[in-house]
């Protein structure tokens, strides 16, 4: 037995319930589109400034050991030091209070290389003595003296990064005196 066919009625009005739930599904996956694209916006903008903030980091890094090769010329070396050092132990010119490197308002050691640039700053402190005991005498140990170097390095990079970096250095030899 054949089923009969339904009769079209051509006066019957559609409702287009398919229309309506397929555009708003439509609207829904934009906003998903949408809003996808504006997370990984963010997170490649938060990348790139951790990765500018750890370049100029490791730059600073740089120019904070470069000061301290330079300490090593002029302590073992007898190189002149160049600008950017401070004597703060020198009775003839005493300075009371280190350099307040947050100002950064005094004469610097300029650093420029292929791997970056910025400045530093070498303050000598002074001669030192080691507290300690000698564990075969009980004793004090005698002689033991160490200079004291601070060396403070700032370097800027991109998306004005800035760091600064600082190290006590410390050598057996005091540096000559001028």
């Amino acid at each position: 037995m054949a089923t009969p066919l339904r009769p079209i009625h051509p006066n019957r009005r559609e409702r287009g319930a398919a229309l309506v739930i397929s555009l708003i599904l439509l609207v829904v996956m934009t906003l998903l589109g949408i809003s996808s694209m504006n997370s990984s916006i963010m997170q490649e903008l938060m990348s790139s400034s951790y990765r500018a903030q750890t370049a100029t980091l490791s730059t600073a890094e740089l120019i904070t050991a470069e000061g301290e090769r330079q300490i090593v010329r002029i302590v073992y070396e007898g190189s002149s030091p160049q600008a950017g050092y401070y004597d703060l132990s020198d009775a003839d010119n005493p300075i009371d209070e280190p350099l307040d490197v947050k100002a950064w308002d005094f004469a610097t050691y300029t650093y420029d290389d292929d791997d970056g640039s910025g400045e530093y700053v070498i303050e000598y402190i002074g001669r030192r003595e080691v507290p300690g005991e000698s564990i075969a005498e009980g004793e004090e140990v005698a002689g033991s003296y160490v200079s004291v170097f601070r060396v403070s390095a700032r370097s800027e990079g991109d998306r004005g990064a800035r760091r600064l970096v600082q190290t006590i250095f410390v050598t057996f030899d005091q540096p000559p005196r001028n």
